[in-house]
């Protein structure tokens, strides 16, 4: 038994806690967000998107809740749990990229999920996403937080209020890349010279053309937008006209605006970047500047 509520304690303190891993989630699960503009992607979103831009454009209420290092399904598994305990947004941007349907093969701190695996909504989706994850993780009590034992501690503090944990840096879920250019995407260039072809999961895919559909029943206006990535990227990805097809194919089928960036000069401005996929702060403002104006324009048409 006491196993068990050791178990609770950590999940509920931790419930608590304006971590990093967790201030969105929890965010989310305690209703406290309700926006009228909902950013959905990966670190694309999350560091791409700044909804305080998009606010004072756009003059409604924004937030991001990108998920860095996860592809589409995890992103609609987070949405699936902010429509439980949130409104439904009058609208969605979802930030593109030519990996959105790639499958994710380790998870990317896993941490953040804890304290929340009584919703089946994230249960259901880690165990089809990554069949590395064991029947343990998910069944015995605090079997998940083996070696975490800063977790461990925080959630207790938290839970009897001896000290809570605030280390949020960012805005509505936003967190801009004060970084320099990394050299990564020489790396990658030098490692595949002859390029990549880009992974296309049929099953997720179809995920995504059921969170598609289902907006249009509910009157959710989406935005699919392909952001800015460093154009010497483009030459490396052999099947990247095939992505981008299948995003027009939905513009098509749904009626929602398909902007693609790869055309922008944002895309071949390198000092814009710190590597081939991720703008640094200035480009991520511009973006969002740029991108808030695009989305203006349609909404006064």
């Amino acid at each position: 038994m006491q196993i068990y509520l050791i178990d609770f304690v950590v999940n509920n303190g931790l419930k608590k806690s304006d971590y990093k891993y967790y201030h969105e989630w929890n965010q989310i699960y305690n209703s406290k967000i309700n926006a009228d503009l909902i950013v959905l992607g990966s670190s694309r979103a999350t560091g791409h998107v700044d909804p305080q831009i998009l606010d004072t454009l756009l003059g409604i209420d924004s937030y991001n809740l990108g998920m860095p290092a996860y592809k589409i399904n995890m992103q609609l598994a987070r949405f699936s749990v902010y429509l439980k305990y949130n409104k439904k947004p009058n609208y969605i941007i979802q930030i593109l990229d030519f990996n959105t349907f790639a499958k994710k093969q380790q998870p990317y701190q896993i941490q953040q999920f804890y304290p929340y695996f009584s919703d089946t909504i994230i249960t259901n989706t880690l165990k089809h996403e990554f069949n590395v994850l064991n029947w343990a993780i998910f069944n015995i009590p605090l079997y998940r937080y083996a070696g975490e034992t800063q977790l461990i501690k925080m959630g207790i503090l938290e839970y009897f209020k001896i000290k809570h944990y605030d280390e949020f840096i960012g805005y509505k879920g936003y967190y801009a890349g004060d970084k320099k250019w990394d050299g990564t995407f020489d790396k990658f260039v030098k490692d595949n010279s002859k390029g990549v072809e880009i992974e296309i999961n049929d099953q997720s895919v179809n995920i995504f053309n059921g969170f598609l559909k289902k907006c249009k029943n509910e009157n959710i206006k989406v935005y699919l937008v392909l952001a800015p990535e460093y154009h010497e990227l483009f030459h490396y990805l052999l099947n990247r006209k095939q992505v981008q097809e299948i995003y027009k194919n939905f513009e098509r089928e749904y009626g929602f605006n398909f902007i693609d960036y790869s055309d922008n000069p944002i895309s071949f401005n390198k000092s814009l970047f710190y590597n081939s996929q991720h703008l640094n702060r200035k480009g991520a403002e511009m973006f969002t500047r740029d991108l808030s104006l695009k989305i203006k324009n349609v909404m006064n048409n």
